[in-house]
């Protein structure tokens, strides 16, 4: 039994390696998934083996190297906790810290007897964090399978009974997040979108003037739109209190939209962005992201730990572990450029694209130069410059797309939600109690932008405050024949970030009077 003990006694450096891993996801598990979690435990079991081994070649003692190795971990991985703010501490001040906590772990006697109480200790931490994340994980799979029912039965019989006659169009749904609506625009960003919207229309564009999401978030927009349905049975099958994003996450991905064309004999074409709900999609034929391969979690779990500053000291400031200026702005170009090329690949393909700007951070000047965002995202004016550029690159891809198109294409340019009111709602509306905000600032936000190439429609069908739940709707009706009845255009807003489902609905503070 002492034998076996002894043996046991060994197993703290191996906790206190997964512990900081299970840990990071029970406090982020409201937009993460369990598969996310594989990868840094990988680099932090490595990292572990690694220093264990080198520190018993050097040592030769088993419990002196465990020790260490069990130090070492708890430094490298504590260093946002221990500097309260990820960026507050530079490389020098935590390094000393590193010499003192070496210097008391060589000063202990007896290895030996510390290595119970350290096996215990990393295994209650460990286990701790594991019992935080099986309730999760169960309410997780009730979810999934309530959204289940949440499948329009409706928009199922409608899509099976489709059919197109003739050619089948290009369809490009493109979302560049955050673009606000040109009343929006001239009201509080002072700034006149005529030359973008008269560009639109000499193109045969629609342009919705008094077009509002349905709801205030991406991931909840999306889900609606792509899905064709209103999504408040949420509230109940997910429920008012849950915090927990994921769930929505799989409608954007399983959406109704592009398994339907996909049948249809559409290629499926995404163009993500660098966020990780629209990174990939793992049902597109094709995937054009140039950071299809970064993994979000590891990044964002790497900026908890020592290596973060390490790396900041090498490189740019988040270049590596974060996404810097330089790489956010290297991403959206690339994106123009992809976008540009699009109509080349092989018809009919349904084309979805999401571009996190001009959402912040504002990292292009109107002429599309580089700048930094010493605001934080909370300068107007340089929203505003940000959306020049915007409009520059988006009348080259639109009309690249409209040049190189066999046939003429679906376009449907339209915007998730709008920006927010920042002296109310911060950048992201975070930390903030949305009903406590004023009526102005829900304009702000759900108010977007919304224009629509459709060639051969009967533009007398639309109408200038359609919603995005409206939008396919309208389209499959005239070009796949199906028979969707109009929905209501309502808005819903939320109380809280950590409330998505919460919905209550603000349709009349929001619509045009």
């Amino acid at each position: 039994m002492r034998k076996l003990w002894q043996k046991w006694s060994l197993f703290h450096p191996i906790f206190f390696s997964l512990f900081p891993v299970f840990q990071y996801y029970a406090s982020n598990s409201s937009e993460a998934l369990l598969k996310n979690i594989i990868s840094p435990l990988i680099y932090s079991l490595g990292l572990m083996i690694i220093v264990w081994t080198i520190l018993r070649f050097l040592f030769r003692d088993s419990y002196r190297s465990a020790f260490i190795t069990s130090i070492l971990l708890l430094w490298f991985f504590s260093y946002q906790h221990l500097t309260g703010q990820v960026e507050s501490y530079t490389l020098l001040k935590y390094g000393f810290i590193l010499i003192v906590v070496l210097f008391v772990a060589f000063k202990v006697r007896n290895y030996q007897k510390t290595a119970g109480f350290l096996t215990i200790l990393g295994g209650y931490i460990f286990i701790s964090s594991l019992l935080r994340i099986i309730p999760i994980e169960l309410q997780r799979a009730r979810n999934t399978i309530n959204l289940e029912s949440l499948r329009s039965d409706e928009v199922e019989k409608e899509l099976q009974n489709a059919s197109i006659a003739g050619t089948k169009p290009d369809i490009y749904y493109i979302v560049p997040d955050r673009y606000a609506n040109n009343t929006t625009l001239k009201e509080f960003y002072n700034f006149d979108n005529s030359d973008f919207t008269d560009f639109l229309q000499s193109k045969g564009f629609y342009i919705a003037e008094h077009s509002t999401t349905n709801y205030p978030k991406t991931f909840l927009s999306l889900a609606s739109s792509l899905n064709l349905q209103h999504i408040t049975e949420l509230s109940s099958l997910i429920g008012r209190d849950v915090s927990d994003n994921t769930p929505v996450f799989t409608m954007v991905q399983n959406n109704m939209l592009s398994e339907f064309l996909q049948k249809q004999g559409y290629a499926f074409v995404y163009i993500g962005s660098w966020w990780e709900p629209t990174r990939i999609n793992r049902h597109a034929d094709v995937n054009i992201n140039l950071y299809a391969n970064s993994d979000e979690f590891l990044r964002k779990f790497g900026q908890t730990t020592a290596l973060n500053p390490i790396l900041n000291e090498i490189f740019h400031k988040g270049d590596i572990l974060g996404f810097s200026d330089n790489r956010v702005r290297e991403n959206h170009q690339y994106q123009f450029e992809k976008l540009k090329k699009i109509a080349q690949y092989k018809s009919p393909k349904f084309v979805f694209v999401h571009m996190l700007i001009p959402h912040s951070p504002y990292v292009l000047d109107r002429s599309c130069n580089p700048v930094d965002d010493k605001e934080d995202g909370k300068d107007i004016t340089t929203y505003r410059e940000q959306l020049i550029c915007v409009n520059n690159q988006f009348k080259e891809v639109i009309a690249s797309i409209l040049k190189n198109s066999q046939n003429p294409p679906i376009i449907v340019f339209q915007a998730d939600e709008g920006p927010f009111k920042v002296d109310e709602m911060n950048r992201h509306g975070e930390g903030i109690n949305w009903q406590k905000t004023s009526d102005e600032a829900a304009r702000v936000h759900m108010r977007i932008f919304n224009a629509y190439h459709l060639p051969g429609f009967d533009k007398s069908q639309l109408y200038s405050s359609i919603t995005p739940v409206n939008s396919f709707r309208l389209i499959l009706n005239h070009y796949f024949k199906t028979r969707f009845e109009t929905l209501p255009d309502k808005n819903y807003y939320i109380p809280h970030l950590n409330n998505p489902y919460d919905f209550y609905e603000v349709t009349d503070i929001v619509d045009f009077k």
